[in-house]
């Protein structure tokens, strides 16, 4: 799979380094969120990067565009020991949030929003079971919604430790196998919190089996990526017993 210079966080600090909001949408209230496409070329270059779905502003698309095409060369995916191109799928958020400072005003921003859950093949392609490879996609017991509760079921948490905290979204990564076996479990977009971090890890270990993603008539090994927010999972029914505190 294809690697930002220093990983995804870094990829992170890019984003935020060099993205500006444009002023004609910072002065007309213009906010949304860009679908971007590109492709990571065999030398790790950035190529044919387009729109997949506009935000309906043409100043926020191009933006996103020209920040997309300036990213440094990455280190490339393989395929079979060979270098190959490999697609990537990045939507990224221009929001207006409410100031900090409590005065009621705003002050754009702009963030890298992941997708709730998405499934890659072992080369990071997303994987859908609409597009004729894969018959069948993994399947967490219960569904979607089964996995939320899981994950909700799970978290040990402090509820103030959380909340001190500016982000308690934690974007991961684990190995689905053949079996349906999870390994594997890494973060790939912190919180900025090592403890709430670990928790999500955690938390990822003790996923049960799934339904194996089915391709050509076989089960095969897949990726999953989520985001886990641990503030919007918190049980607040569960015992306090490990209870994670800072």
């Amino acid at each position: 799979m294809p690697e930002f210079p220093g990983g995804m966080q870094k990829m992170m600090n890019f984003l935020q380094e060099n993205m500006t909001f444009p002023q004609r949408a910072k002065e007309n209230g213009i906010q949304g969120k860009v679908y971007i496409k590109y492709i990571v070329n065999p030398k790790g270059k950035i190529e044919d990067v387009s729109i997949m779905r506009s935000s309906g502003s043409v100043l926020l698309d191009s933006e996103a565009i020209r920040v997309i095409s300036i990213m440094p060369d990455w280190k490339p995916g393989k395929q079979n020991g060979k270098e190959v191109p490999v697609y990537f799928n990045l939507p990224i958020s221009f929001k207006a949030e409410t100031n900090i400072s409590g005065t009621g005003g705003f002050y754009p921003s702009y963030k890298y929003i992941p997708p709730d859950i998405i499934f890659c093949d072992l080369y990071g392609n997303v994987i859908r079971s609409t597009d004729g490879k894969f018959q069948k996609l993994p399947e967490f017991s219960g569904g979607l919604d089964g996995l939320m509760e899981f994950v909700k079921a799970s978290v040990q948490c402090d509820a103030q430790t959380i909340k001190n905290k500016k982000s308690s979204d934690v974007y991961i990564k684990f190995v689905i196998d053949a079996s349906g076996e999870v390994s594997k479990p890494e973060v790939l977009i912190s919180s900025g919190s090592d403890s709430l971090d670990m928790e999500a890890i955690r938390i990822a270990k003790t996923l049960p089996k799934w339904k194996p993603a089915i391709k050509e008539g076989q089960p095969v090994k897949t990726y999953c990526k989520m985001t886990i927010n641990l503030n919007g999972y918190l049980n607040s029914n569960s015992s306090t017993k490990g209870i994670i505190k800072e």
